[in-house]
C-alpha cells in the first residue's frame, strides 16, 4: 500500500470525524414562556439567563424578572402585569413607604452615580404603580423617623459642588415635595415649595465650611438639616 493511498484515506476518515461531531450549544439558559392576560395579551419572553426574583403578597406570587433584551418583567401568579424597557443594575422587593406590602425599588448604575426608580404595591389593584419623577440620581431617599416625609441628594455637574435635596412625601402614588435646599459651590438656598411654588425662606454663604463641621459633610449636613427643620417646610 503506497503512501499517497495511506495519505489520502487519513484525510478522508478525519473530514468524516468532524461530520459526524455535535456542534455543542453554549451554556445558557434558554427559555420561551407565554402569557396570556387582558393587558398582555399573548406576550412571548425569551429569556436569556434571566435575573429573576419573586415574593408573596397577599397569598399571589410576584416574579420580577430582567432578559437578555434589556426588559423587565413583573408577574402576578403567571400573568405579565407590567413591562419595561429600561435595564437595571440591581431590584428588589423592598417596604419603602412601609405600608405593610412590598414595592419594587430598581437600582441603574453610571459612571458617576447611581438612579433609583420605584414601583408602589397597589393593594386594591394588586399590581405595582410606576412612581412619576421617582428618578433620583446620587443617593437612596432617606425617610425621616416618625413621619411621611423623605428627603433626597441629587448631584448636578461632574465637580459635585452644585447640589439639590428635596423634602418631600407621598400622596396617592404621587411625589408631593415640600421643601428644597439649592446649593452652587458656596451658596446654598432654601426653599418651601407650595402648590409647586418655590418660596425663598433662607440664603447664606460660605457652605462648604459649614459642610465640612458635620460628619460625612453635605451629607451629613442634609440628614441634620431635614430631619431638625422639616416641620418648617410644612407650616402654613
Amino acid at each position: 500500500m503506497n503512501k499517497a493511498f495511506i495519505g489520502l484515506a487519513l484525510i478522508l476518515t478525519l473530514l468524516a470525524g468532524c461530520q459526524s461531531v455535535k456542534q455543542e450549544r453554549p451554556p445558557f439558559i434558554e427559555n420561551h414562556t407565554y402569557v396570556n392576560t387582558d393587558k398582555f395579551p399573548h406576550v412571548s419572553i425569551h429569556l436569556f439567563a434571566p435575573t429573576i426574583k419573586d415574593t408573596l403578597i397577599d397569598g399571589q406570587t410576584y416574579k420580577v424578572m430582567v432578559n437578555d433584551e434589556g426588559k423587565t418583567f413583573i408577574f402576578r401568579d403567571n400573568h405579565v402585569i407590567f413591562i419595561h424597557n429600561d435595564l437595571p443594575s440591581a431590584f428588589d422587593f423592598i417596604d419603602f413607604n412601609e405600608d405593610g406590602y412590598l414595592d419594587i425599588l430598581f437600582t441603574y448604575a453610571s459612571a458617576q452615580n447611581e438612579a433609583y426608580e420605584l414601583l408602589l404595591f397597589n393593594p386594591s389593584r394588586r399590581d405595582f404603580i410606576q412612581i412619576p419623577d421617582f428618578n433620583i440620581q446620587g443617593g437612596y431617599p432617606v425617610k425621616i423617623k416618625g413621619t411621611q416625609y423623605y428627603y433626597s441628594y441629587r448631584p448636578r455637574g461632574c465637580a459635585d459642588t452644585c447640589w439639590g435635596s428635596d423634602l418631600f412625601y407621598f400622596d396617592h402614588f404621587k411625589i408631593v415635595r415640600v421643601g428644597n435646599i439649592s446649593v452652587e459651590v458656596d451658596k446654598v438656598k432654601i426653599y418651601k415649595i407650595k402648590d409647586g411654588r418655590k418660596v425663598s425662606i433662607s440664603s447664606y454663604g460660605n457652605g462648604m465650611a459649614i459642610f465640612s463641621t458635620y460628619e460625612h459633610d453635605k451629607w451629613g449636613y442634609i440628614d441634620a438639616y431635614e430631619t431638625k427643620h422639616y416641620q418648617k417646610f410644612i407650616s402654613n
